[in-house]
C-alpha cells in the first residue's frame, strides 16, 4: 500500500467545498489531511454608497464593497489507499482509479 497519494475534487462554490470538508471531519478524517485551494480569484466590486448631495460629478464620493471571489474550489485529500477509497464513497466521487 502506498502513501501520501492525493485525490482532487472540484467544486464551483465555497459552500460545496466546505460542505465536502466537514464530512470528512466527521467521519474522522485528520484535518491536516484537507486542503481547499482556490483558483481563478478575481476581485468583485458593489457600490455600497454614493453621494448625491453635490451635482458635480467630481465631488460626489463613491464607496465600494471589495470582495475576493474565486472561479473554483479543489479540495485536495491526501491519505494512503484506504483512507482515500472512504473518502471517495463519502463524497461520492466517480474517478477512476489509476
Amino acid at each position: 500500500m502506498k502513501s501520501n497519494q492525493t485525490l482532487k475534487a472540484k467544486y464551483e462554490t465555497r459552500d460545496q467545498v466546505e460542505k465536502a470538508l466537514k464530512k470528512l471531519v466527521v467521519i474522522g478524517y485528520n484535518i491536516n489531511q484537507l486542503w481547499i485551494i482556490s483558483t481563478d480569484l478575481y476581485l468583485e466590486d458593489h457600490v455600497v454608497n454614493c453621494d448625491n448631495s453635490d451635482l458635480q460629478i467630481q465631488n460626489r464620493e463613491i464607496k465600494y464593497e471589495s470582495k475576493i471571489r474565486a472561479g473554483t474550489y479543489t479540495l485536495v485529500i491526501t491519505g494512503n489507499d484506504k483512507e482515500l477509497e472512504k473518502a471517495r464513497q463519502i463524497l461520492k466521487l466517480h474517478i477512476p482509479k489509476e
